[in-house]
Parts: structure tokens; sequence; C-alpha cells
């Protein structure tokens, strides 16, 4: 096991910080052997995979969960999990694409048509990246077809913007086609890079209240039910039911 990994709620997270992250996955990223997938976890991932099989998989595969919610956050601290801090999914992507420059082929997968594009044009911009593809999370092609698509460009960065639990379970079946790869479940990092969503206010970021933020400025009133559902296991028994 990772001497970083601990176990919450039945699920693993791992104890990093960003920079550490951040050199991990550009090593895997550049470097040859078996396919990487991170998933940035959040107490919605661990509600869902109370239920979902092909989830909880899919997190217990990952090479890297970094806890980017702050409920996970404090869920861990209660049960004296020494994590150093919040590693945020949007700033994890943005700082390896920074560290790795041109030598990450990065695949824009998901999002709304005309996202993806815009997003890859400001990251190769700004971080000298190579747009390996672009395939937005509305089109007709099969998971084989992306998966081909994805070996025939060589890419060694994957960032899959399909929402939670599509585009970790994507990207947990993907991985064990792959070489030389790291996939990472973005959900909308694209659509605030290309400027299509606003992003919580730094205030928010430092107070760990992003999620407040979101729920009531882009009325998403279903994670606010699964956070208290997160919170009820939490303060029932200290473990989300495991999956059967």
């Amino acid at each position: 096991m990772d001497p970083t990994s601990h176990d919450l709620q039945g699920l693993p997270i791992h104890a990093v910080r960003h920079e550490e992250a951040t050199q991990t996955l550009l090593q895997w990223a550049t470097t040859s052997g078996p396919a990487k997938t991170v998933v940035t976890i959040n107490p919605e991932i661990f509600v869902q995979a109370s239920t979902d099989v092909a989830l909880r998989q899919a997190v217990h595969e990952a090479g890297r969960v970094t806890v980017d919610g702050i409920g996970v956050y404090w869920a861990a601290k209660l049960r004296g999990i020494p994590l150093p801090e919040r590693v945020l999914g949007i700033e994890l992507i943005q700082s390896l694409m920074a560290a790795g420059g041109a030598n990450l082929r990065v695949y824009f997968y998901g999002a709304a048509p005309g996202v993806a594009e815009k997003a890859a044009q400001i990251c190769q911009q700004q971080y000298g990246i190579q747009v390996a593809g672009i395939r937005d999370g509305y089109s007709q092609a099969t998971p084989e077809h992306i998966l081909q698509d994805i070996q025939n460009c060589q890419a060694n960065l994957v960032l899959t913007a399909l929402g939670c639990p599509l585009q970790e379970t994507f990207n947990e079946w993907a991985r064990q086609h792959l070489q030389n790869c790291v996939l990472i479940g973005v959900g909308g990092s694209l659509d605030v890079i290309a400027g299509h969503a606003p992003r919580a206010p730094k205030i928010y970021s430092t107070l760990g209240l992003e999620f407040l933020w979101r729920i009531v400025k882009l009325r998403r009133w279903k994670r606010s039910v699964r956070l208290l559902q997160f919170v009820g296991f939490v303060l029932k028994n200290g473990r989300v039911s495991p999956v059967p």
C-alpha cells in the first residue's frame, strides 16, 4: 500500500501536498509504464460510491485519490487522518500543465460542444502544452472509439470532463488498455478554464466554502442533498455503507 494512503469511509484517500501530487503525476505522464488514474474526491463521490459498484472500484484502483472537497477534509481530520492540505482538482491540473509544458500531450474529453476546444486553446497558450486531441462530451463516438483516438494521438494526459460517475468509470476502464498516460476526472474544470462557468471567489476557497457558493450562486441543490447525506454517514457510524 502507498505510504500516503488512508481509509476514510471505506474508500482510500492520499495524504499529499499539492506540489508532491503535481510532481508524481508529471513523472507518471512522462515515463514509460502502465496508465494511472486520478480521482479528486468530494462528498458527492463518497455518497454515490455507496451504491455504485463501478464507481467504488474506480476509486479503489486510482493511483491517486486527492482530497478536493472540504467535507472530505473535515471528515478526515475528525478521524485523525493527517492531511497536510486540500488538493483542488482545477489547481492540480493547472500546475501539472505548467510544470510539464511541451512534455505533455493533452487530450481534452468532455463538456459541452466548444468548451473543450476553448479550454485546449487557452491551456496551450498559457502552459505550452501540446494538444493531442479534443472530443466534447456530446460526441456520438463510442468509448472504444474514444480510447482508440487517445491511443492514436499518443496522449500522455487525459482530462475527462463527463461528471461523476461517468468520468471516473470511463477513466478506470480506459486505464486498463493504455500505457504511459495519466487520466484525471476534472468535472467542470474545463468550463471554468474556458470562461464558460465562474469559479468561486478566492475568499470562499480560502475558507473552504466553495460548495456553499456553488449551491447558492449556481443553484446546484442536488449537491447540497448529497453533502447532507455524507455528513449523516460520518456522524452516524464513520463509514459509508459498503456496496454489496
